[in-house]
């Protein structure tokens, strides 16, 4: 019985250990390196306004002032011009306004 718990203790520590050592690897291929448009040319949001309130910049749209609104982050991937593609033209189908922020 010991043995066995002895067994899967070794195989758990190569495992760990050999992931470990193929993260340190290949560490380069998992560093966030965002792409796209720049901020302030981003082609899928023409009715936005652009907003840049300290070191935040956002995105608006005004539907109106009695208009719900929603506000995105956009994620650790890509950027909210590219969400801005998929999102905002069912928000404003919905009557929404919305706030769409990018990372600082």
């Amino acid at each position: 019985m010991q043995s066995r718990n002895v067994r899967a203790l070794s195989l758990f520590a190569f495992f760990y250990v050999g992931v470990g050592l193929l993260l340190t690897w290949q560490q380069e291929r998992f560093i966030y390196l965002p792409s796209g448009p720049a901020f302030d040319a981003c082609p899928y949001l023409p009715e936005a306004s652009i907003v840049t309130h300290g070191s935040t910049r956002l995105y608006h749209y005004d539907a109106g002032a009695t208009a719900p609104i929603v506000v995105i982050y956009h994620g650790n991937a890509g950027s909210a011009c590219q969400r801005g593609l998929y999102l905002t033209p069912l928000i404003r189908e919905a009557g929404y306004s919305y706030l769409l922020v990018e990372y600082p």
